[in-house]
């Protein structure tokens, strides 16, 4: 059997009668050797043992917990153990214990952190029913809608991880609570959480909650918490009246802004775009909500379990496959394509023409011989400028050879590794160039006030090459 008992946050007093009387049972193992409790052990003579040299041999915490719960398994299959942590609620190596461990494991109640350290909370801070309480080194970082005790603050890079966390979501100018064993309480700003004297286990952080109307960092949360107000009885009648059909050209043009911003190579600007793409997934999930269409919550489930489902070898499965052919399958499977006419329906006609003819080419050409090499499609093209120079001269609809001709080029460009939307981009932009430059010359022949001829216009904007 594995004992597990709880230190609590340091002063031996507070340990319980059963607790302290387990402490002198043995073997026994503690998690750390750097809690005040293990001073008392060595003037008592108890003998332990530690698992403090765990923390520089193991990289990260997830190894750490497995390691000592493996360790302690195995000795647990030789003889009873106790094992003494500060916090058995929140410890991941007790987790692990209770279970994955095939002998018997048995929990003694104690001061738990969160009790003792909230009770030492200067005015006025006062902890909230929706407290969330956790260890340092299993920390992530929630939404900043509740109050934090992060515990077992153990050493000064780990509060400077904690910091950065933290700073993300917070100003780092905040106050918090520092706890630790040699000091009452402190007041301090959230930047000076990784500058204090001394580091242990019986450190942690108080992080209040901040109120909507002061905070100064925002989530996706908060976001939504804005839409809601927006679109509310009281809130913006535009807002209001908004659904899915009459935002869709704006999904659209805030994708090819972001798109824009990442060709500029902007950070900056590309993460003030991204935040608009972002207000139109939180505007299409709030119309949803209000709707009781589907959650936000049904969102972000669809999008994890595609990616859960379409990376197996990721996520617990095997597979020989690579990772196109396994994503490509799965596709299929999951919309039940039953030949490649199917797979072609399936893209979308709302793509822009030259992204959907790429796409419909790169899955006809998994079933249909290709152009055999760009000199094949070269000729197809220039037998179709033939063809639309025949139907003009005879007075014919040439439209259907155009579009021919569209899609030929589409596959020239893929043939030649280039993406046709790109390509026709940058020959937008260099037709403005070309043609500000083109102005600019006619200014200087004085030619302002006279429209130009095509073959003049024509003439400038070669010379602008």
């Amino acid at each position: 059997m594995i004992t597990v008992l709880s230190l609590g946050p340091g002063p031996y007093e507070m340990l319980t009668e059963e607790t302290t009387r387990c402490l002198q049972t043995g073997p026994l193992f503690l998690r750390t050797a750097k809690h005040p409790v293990a001073g008392k052990l060595h003037d008592a003579r108890i003998p332990f043992q530690s698992f403090d040299s765990y923390y520089d041999q193991y990289e990260d915490f997830d190894e750490l917990h497995h390691a000592i719960a493996a360790s302690l398994l195995e000795d647990a299959k030789k003889h009873d153990l106790v094992y003494a942590v500060p916090d058995p609620d929140t410890d991941r190596s007790v987790f692990l214990l209770r279970t994955q461990c095939t002998v018997p494991v048995r929990i003694l109640p104690g001061v738990s952190l969160p009790a003792y350290y909230l009770s030492c909370l200067p005015q006025p801070f006062a902890p909230s029913a929706s407290l969330l309480s956790s260890p340092a080194s299993d920390f992530t970082l929630p939404d900043s809608d509740r109050d934090l005790l992060i515990t077992e603050l153990h050493s000064r890079q780990l509060a400077g991880d904690i910091k950065i966390l933290l700073s993300d979501l917070y100003d780092e100018t905040s106050d918090v609570v520092f706890f630790s064993a040699d000091q009452s309480p402190q007041v301090v700003p959230l930047y000076s959480i990784d500058r204090q004297k001394t580091y242990d286990h019986t450190c942690a952080i108080f992080v209040p909650y901040v109120p909507f109307e002061k905070k100064t960092r925002f989530s996706f949360s908060d976001l939504m918490h804005i839409m809601s107000i927006l679109r509310s009885q009281d809130g913006c009648p535009w807002d209001q009246e908004q659904t899915h059909h009459s935002l869709r050209p704006y999904l659209i043009e805030e994708a090819y802004e972001a798109a824009g911003a990442i060709d500029e190579n902007d950070t900056d600007h590309l993460c003030d775009e991204l935040g608009d793409v972002l207000l139109q997934v939180a505007f299409h999930a709030s119309i949803a909500e209000s709707c009781t269409e589907f959650t936000r919550t049904d969102i972000a489930t669809a999008i994890c379990k595609k990616l859960m489902r379409r990376h197996p070898k990721i996520f617990g499965h095997t597979t020989e496959l690579d990772a196109d052919e396994t994503w490509e399958m799965i596709k299929k499977q999951e919309r039940g394509f039953s030949s490649v006419a199917d797979s072609l329906a399936d893209v979308s006609p709302a793509l822009p023409a030259l992204t959907r003819s790429v796409k419909l080419q790169k899955r006809a050409c998994k079933a249909v011989v290709d152009f055999a090499d760009m000199p094949d499609a070269l000729h197809l093209a220039a037998d179709l400028l033939s063809e639309i120079r025949q139907f003009i001269q005879d007075g014919k609809d040439p439209d259907a050879a155009i579009a021919k001709l569209f899609y030929t080029c589409t596959a020239i460009s893929r043939l030649a590794g280039k993406d046709p939307e790109d390509t026709l981009s940058k020959a937008n932009n260099q037709f403005i160039q070309m043609f500000s430059h083109a102005e600019e010359e006619r200014k200087k022949a004085r030619k302002t006030q006279n429209p130009l001829t095509l073959r003049e216009m024509i003439v400038y904007l070669r010379s602008a090459r």
